[in-house]
């Protein structure tokens, strides 16, 4: 059975917030029903939404990107033009649905990380996996779990989210000395 006590979380909140300091970033973490572990990336230096990549080849994602950053200027109508245009000729282009809703969420602040080396490139990539391995180090983090038997059996679950659904990731841009 899934479960973290208070001692753990503590020791995993100290080591996670030292490698967000070192990356000039702030989280909050907290233990959700005694079984998960919820790490929240608030604010900080690194530029996520310039590490973040979709996982589709460069003329997919491109096209991505350009109607997502539309997506948030334009009215439902305008958005709707503007899209039909940046597809016109490209092959099945719902299969874009996915990627443009998980780039959306990326500029409203939200993304949930299932896997941070897949996710995120650069600074934020190497922050996400840091926090990830002091996570599994000091928990003793393990997943026997078997989903083909529906038997799961790991240590604790956790996430690792960058922004909340209320609270957008905040990029603090870093003073330069003159």
């Amino acid at each position: 059975m899934a479960y973290i006590d208070k001692e753990t979380a503590a020791k995993i909140r100290k080591e996670i917030r030292a490698i967000a300091k070192k990356y000039g970033c702030k989280l909050s973490a907290k233990v959700r029903d005694y079984s998960s572990f919820d790490v929240v990336i608030t604010e900080g230096e690194l530029d996520v939404v310039a590490d973040y990549q979709i996982s589709e080849n460069e003329f997919k994602r491109n096209i991505v990107k350009k109607i997502a950053e539309k997506s948030l200027e334009l009215d439902e109508k305008a958005f709707i033009a503007e899209l039909e245009k940046l597809v016109q000729g490209v092959p099945y282009p719902y299969e874009y649905h996915n990627s443009y809703m998980r780039y959306v969420d990326l500029l409203k602040g939200k993304i949930n990380i299932q896997n941070a080396q897949n996710v995120f490139t650069g600074k934020t990539g190497k922050m996400i996996a840091e926090i990830e391995k002091a996570i599994r180090k000091i928990g003793n983090w393990y997943d026997r779990s078997d989903s083909m038997t529906d038997y799961f059996e790991t240590a604790f679950y956790y996430d690792i989210d960058v922004g909340s659904w209320d609270k957008p990731y905040k990029l603090i841009k870093k003073a330069k000395a003159a």
